[in-house]
């Protein structure tokens, strides 16, 4: 009898311990409110499937996320939960569609305010293995044997919500050495559109040029040591908007949004000693 005494008081002991813990995790976190953030939205790592991602909050119970076909339309709840992420399958939708998501959190019963939205586009295919290779200081190394694919894209509604891609590469060179590449477009409805694409680079003859099918790359080391030399491919962003304008005023058309997509490939093709420059 006594030891059955021990284990009830032993096992009421735990639960006020527990409830008390309880309680005050409660009241700390009642003291947090939920922050209004915008989601993060990726559009090419999945196809056909537009991806909304979001960070914990400890002040938030849930979250819901909503969607639009319009910015300014009557966003419906796609999903309402404890997860961090949410996979929206617009499989059914035409390729350059736009999609637009705002983000609640909710405690207890209560519901908060919404964020601004973000928008997501419907692409037929995923981002190149080289992403994300955005900005200079993620700039993916490529050697002087192999060729590299990739892709960039340029995205945009008629509400002026933009989604471009750029990509940057580096190569290491010996000094006194140029590298010559041959840029191929590998998706024909994208060999017809002069100067859509650019390649900018410190390293070249010309920092910027405008590539086409076929193009020659040139990347110079004219310093005096081994060096990496960082260059980007990019979109003409003037004659991208040329374009994408051309498709959303079509009159035959209704597209409120369209998508360029340029896939590509940069074959090496040799190295050679920079010429000494002849004095006048």
């Amino acid at each position: 009898m006594r030891i059955k005494v021990i284990v009830i008081f032993i096992s009421i002991f735990l639960l006020l311990v527990s409830c008390t813990e309880d309680l005050l995790d409660r009241i700390t976190t009642n003291n947090i409110l939920p922050e209004v953030e915008k989601p993060v939205v990726k559009s090419f790592d999945k196809m056909q499937t537009i991806i909304i991602e979001w960070d914990k909050d400890e002040g938030a119970d849930e979250y819901i996320l909503y969607r639009s076909e319009v910015p300014d339309g009557n966003y419906k709840e796609i999903y309402s939960g404890t997860d961090l992420s949410y996979e929206d399958n617009v499989g059914g939708y035409e390729i350059g569609k736009f999609f637009y998501y705002k983000l609640t959190k909710k405690r207890e019963s209560k519901e908060f305010d919404k964020s601004g939205y973000v928008c997501g586009v419907v692409a037929s295919v995923v981002k190149d293995i080289y992403e994300d290779n955005n900005e200079e200081s993620e700039c993916k190394c490529i050697d002087d044997l192999n060729s590299v694919s990739g892709n960039i894209y340029y995205c945009a509604d008629k509400n002026g919500n933009i989604i471009c891609d750029t990509d940057w590469y580096s190569v290491t060179m010996n000094q006194g050495l140029y590298n010559l590449y041959i840029f191929d477009i590998e998706n024909p409805e994208a060999e017809t559109t002069t100067s859509l694409v650019k390649q900018v680079s410190l390293y070249s003859p010309s920092e910027i040029q405008y590539l086409s099918d076929g193009k020659d790359i040139q990347i110079y080391n004219r310093t005096c040591n081994e060096k990496k030399l960082n260059f980007k491919i990019c979109f003409n962003v003037s004659e991208a908007s040329r374009t994408i304008l051309e498709i959303l005023n079509n009159p035959y058309n209704e597209k409120k949004s369209a998508i360029i997509l340029v896939s590509y490939t940069i074959k090496y093709s040799a190295t050679f000693q920079i010429k000494p420059v002849t004095p006048n």
